[in-house]
Formats: C-alpha cells, sequence, structure tokens
C-alpha cells in the first residue's frame, strides 16, 4: 500500500507527530538555523522512535552543530535497524578537520545509499582523507552521492578519498560533486588513481566545475577512468575550467575496452576548445561498440564550423548509436554555412532522437535542405533543434 512520505519543517512538529512506529520514510528540513546545537538531542530522542525507518532525508544545511553532537546524531542513525537510505544535508555548518568527520560517518554500517553534502565548509587535506577514512567503514554502501563543492581539498586528501572509493567491492553508483575546489591538474592525478582500481561501479557521475583543470589533468582523469571496467554510464562535467590549451589523445579510445558503456554524458562549456582540441578528442567515437546515447555540452568555445563538421564526422561512425544531445551554441560557428554539418547527419542511420542547440537564427539557411538530410535518418523519431538566440 502506498505511503505519503512524512515532512516536516518545525522541530516542535516533528516531535509531537503521531504514529512513529510506523513511519517508513521521513523528510525533515531544519535548514537556515531552524535547528540550535542543544536541540540536537530532541531530535535524537524522536528520530530513535521511528522504529520503522527505511528512509531518511534530513536537512542540516546553514546551521552550527558541534562535533559532538554530530556525533551523537549519526551514532544513533545507525540504531536504525531497518535504515537503509540517508540524505544529509550538512552544507554551510562551520564543518573543519577537526571534526573528525571518518569517525563520525564510520557508524553508518547499515546504509546502502548515501547522499551527503557537506559543500561549503572548511575542509581540507585531512578532512578528504578522514572522509575517505570513514566511509571505507560503510561496507555495505551500493549508492554513494557526496558533494564536497567549495572546499578547500588538495592532493592527499584527494588520494585517500579515491583510493577508498576504488577499493570498495560493494559500490556500484558513485556520484562525486568538486565544483570550485581549486584542486588542478595535480589533484586531479591523485583523485584518478584512486578511483581507476573501480572494478564494480557500474554509474559514475564527476562534477569538476571551475577546479583549474587543464588539459593535462583531464587527460590523466579520462584515462584513468578506463580501467573501471564494469561501468554502463559515465557523466562528467568539466565545465568553467582551462581546457583547450594543448592538444589531448582521443577521450573515447580511453573507454574502447569497456563493453559494457551505453550512456556518455559530457559536460564543456566555457572553456577554450577549438578546432585541433575537438578532433582529437572526437576521435575513436566508435571504438565504443555499444554507446546508445550520448550527450555533449559545447558552447561558450572557441570552436568554427570545421570543428563542429569533424565533430559531427566522428559521431556519424558510431553506428550504434539511439540518442544524441549535442549543444554548439556560443561558439565561432557561421551557422550559415552548416551545408557540411547537416549532410553528415545522413550518416546517422539508427538515431532516433536527435536534440541540436545552436540558439542562433539561421536567416539565409535552406530549411528545405535540412529537411531532406534528416530524412536520411531513417530511424528518426525526435528531433529538437534551438535556433533562436
Amino acid at each position: 500500500m502506498f505511503q505519503e512520505l512524512n515532512s516536516f519543517s518545525s522541530l516542535e512538529k516533528f516531535s509531537n507527530s503521531q504514529n512513529k512506529q510506523s513511519v517508513n520514510e521521513l523528510s525533515l528540513d531544519f535548514s537556515e538555523h531552524k535547528i540550535k546545537d542543544g536541540q540536537i538531542n530532541i531530535l535524537t530522542q524522536n528520530l530513535l522512535k521511528f522504529v520503522s525507518l527505511t528512509t531518511l532525508r534530513i536537512n542540516l544545511n546553514n546551521n552550527k552543530i558541534s562535533q559532538q553532537k554530530l556525533n551523537e546524531l549519526i551514532k544513533n542513525l545507525d540504531k536504525q535497524e531497518n535504515l537503509t537510505d540517508l540524505q544529509i544535508g550538512l552544507a554551510q555548518c562551520d564543518l573543519n578537520d577537526d571534526y573528525d568527520l571518518g569517525n563520525i560517518l564510520a557508524n553508518l554500517t547499515k546504509i546502502r545509499n548515501l547522499n551527503i553534502n557537506l559543500s561549503k565548509n572548511d575542509i581540507w587535506e585531512k578532512g578528504a582523507a578522514d572522509l575517505g577514512k570513514g566511509l571505507s567503514k560503510c561496507e555495505q554502501l551500493i549508492e554513494l552521492q557526496i558533494t564536497l563543492n567549495n572546499n578547500r581539498i588538495y592532493n592527499e586528501g584527494l588520494l585517500e578519498l579515491g583510493t577508498v572509493l576504488g577499493q570498495s567491492k560493494s559500490l556500484k553508483s558513485l556520484q562525486l560533486s568538486l565544483n570550485q575546489c581549486q584542486i588542478g591538474d595535480e589533484g586531479m592525478l591523485y583523485l584518478s588513481q584512486g578511483i581507476s582500481n573501480s572494478i564494480q561501479l557500474r554509474n559514475l557521475v564527476l562534477s569538476l566545475q571551475g577546479i583549474q583543470l587543464q588539459d593535462q589533468g583531464f587527460q590523466n582523469l579520462y584515462t584513468s577512468l578506463g580501467k573501471c571496467q564494469n561501468l554502463t554510464e559515465l557523466k562528467i562535467d568539466v565545465s568553467n575550467n582551462l581546457l583547450g590549451k594543448t592538444e589531448v589523445i582521443s577521450f573515447f579510445e580511453a573507454f574502447e575496452k569497456i563493453l559494457s558503456l551505453q550512456c556518455i554524458e559530457l559536460l564543456l562549456y566555457n572553456n577554450k576548445i577549438g578546432e585541433s582540441w575537438i578532433q582529437n578528442f572526437s576521435s575513436g567515437l566508435k571504438l565504443i561498440k555499444n554507446l546508445r546515447n550520448l550527450t555533449i555540452d559545447l558552447k561558450f568555445n572557441d570552436i568554427k564550423i570545421q570543428g563542429a563538421v569533424n565533430l559531427i564526422k566522428g559521431i556519424a561512425g558510431c553506428k550504434n548509436l539511439r540518442s544524441l544531445n549535442l549543444d554548439i551554441s556560443r561558439n565561432q560557428i557561421d551557422y550559415n554555412k552548416m551545408e557540411d554539418f547537416f549532410n553528415q547527419l545522413r550518416f546517422c542511420t539508427n538515431v532516433a532522437v536527435f536534440v541540436l542547440e545552436l540558439r542562433q537564427q539561421m536567416r539565409n539557411f535552406d530549411f528545405d535542405q535540412l529537411k531532406d538530410r534528416l530524412k536520411k535518418m531513417k530511424r528518426l523519431v525526435y528531433i529538437g533543434i534551438n535556433l533562436q538566440k
């Protein structure tokens, strides 16, 4: 029987709620200074009354919680015999390396799906290393999402964190967000070395916006990830970085041997990517034999018409592709000279869903000619083209 999710944003209403013993799912929003350190005891005592709880979402963002009270809260969560799914928000809580996050999280021995937000705190290398050590004790984890945006995590901390994640024998899905952490190429090398050992991962999402990443660091990342032999879905967001200054080897050749890989999403917008970079990067697409879904976001770069043509040529070589989402807007492309680009579409014979973002008026383009090219995509059942500014 369907049971409605129980939601509370007031500690008083939560404490006075009825039927605690029968609730399976619970959502608590005590963010933005809604709970004081001295009230954690009340929160903890009430949570222990939810004996049937399997899923808990608790938002404590932007509060000031002491190490002692945070440890007390997490320890008591482990007493929930049925709790397997936990989402906890601890962003902007003034957490730092002295909190010993590792020992705190090590208490979550029964959790299978964990989503923890630690953004905008004061976590450095030691804190990240401790976090990794704590997660290594969570041996039941299958799905893990860690958000560490806007912290100060560097080399050794990233190595410890990446190594622990890579050595997990149970982890199938990992989402790791390090946006604005300024880790650079060297930090990326450490993180890549750790995660590359993960032989169990099926789904990997890395969000690495604005981390001062350059071409060599990015190349180190994807060549390392090519060792994750069981990946089926991969998403990498390296937007707002420093890519495009030097040549790189093919991204897709790195994943040639991963036969299970079916879905790739690459967010590369707002870099300095140009003609030769995108040609080298996109070569080898045809080597990923079972790729079905491809998304590439390249807006706000320096790509010209020939770069766009070379890109679609590479994509056309991927014969099993079913869904293509491509954003090449806000580049240096003369959109009134797109004939060669659209001519290549006829080779994308198995694509059924095609979304193209141009966000530009094409005043002189022959749209009847475009329709004719699209008819060559014989399996096409949906097309979306955004042309307007």
